[in-house]
This record gives structure tokens, C-alpha cells and sequence, in this order.
């Protein structure tokens, strides 16, 4: 199986929690109730179990959490599907000095966010016509 993903720094990562946190402590009582913002964490969940028991149901080993780096030449982590709750928790890291023209070796800790909606299953036994 294939997952897209988007690479980030730790330091883009923190950032963006420490805002998230900010947001929702600083979010007025009376304001109206924003219904995308409350559906998505349901929609997120539905994704991650689809995604889970796809990998269950098709006796997934690997899976290749595939990004681009700056000239868009497509790179992948393969992770073995006992990682894969770790990828839907935004958990997995690399080494983005490894990738040409990505980081610095000082800022070299990359995380990969899954793109949850694009899971996809590519045949590769031969069983499968892979």
C-alpha cells in the first residue's frame, strides 16, 4: 500500500501544535459552532479505521509513505504495518538532510503526515498480479 505524505521540520511541527493549543484556549464561548471544524475529527477516525482494517483485511507487510522533494522526484519510507498507527499519529520521522536540497543537518528531523485519503493498495504478490 501507498500513503502520500507531507514532510515537516520538529520545529514547524511544535509550531503548529503550541497554535493548535493556543486556538482552541482562545476560542470564544458564545461564537457559533464551526461544523467542519467539529465533523473532522470524526471524518479523520472513520479514515484511520478504513485505513487499519484495510491493512488487516489484505495482509499488508509494508506500506511506502511516499513524498516529493523540492524537484519532485518522488521519495518513499517504507515502514512495516505494525507502524502504521504510528504514521496515522503523524509519528514517523526521517532524516530530511538525506534528501537533496530539503534541510539543513541541524533542522535534519523530518516528520511525514499522512495524507489519510490517499491509502491505496498496489498489487505485489504474484498472487496479485504484482
Amino acid at each position: 500500500p501507498m500513503l502520500a505524505a507531507r514532510c515537516v521540520s520538529a520545529e514547524v511541527r511544535d509550531t503548529e501544535n503550541k497554535a493548535q493549543n493556543t486556538q482552541k484556549n482562545t476560542q470564544k464561548k458564545d461564537a457559533k459552532p464551526d461544523v467542519y471544524a467539529e465533523k473532522l475529527p470524526v471524518i479523520i477516525e472513520e479514515l484511520r479505521m478504513q485505513n487499519k482494517q484495510l491493512v488487516e483485511e489484505k495482509d499488508v507487510q509494508f506500506i511506502r509513505l511516499q513524498f516529493t522533494d523540492v524537484s519532485g522526484n518522488l521519495k518513499n519510507v517504507a515502514i512495516t504495518a505494525s507502524q502504521l498507527e504510528r504514521a496515522l499519529d503523524n509519528k514517523c520521522m526521517f532524516d530530511g538532510s538525506a534528501i537533496e536540497g530539503f534541510v539543513r543537518i541541524e533542522e535534519s528531523d523530518m516528520y511525514l503526515y499522512a495524507d489519510l485519503n490517499t491509502f491505496e493498495i498496489l498489487p505485489w504478490r504474484p498472487q496479485h498480479g504484482g
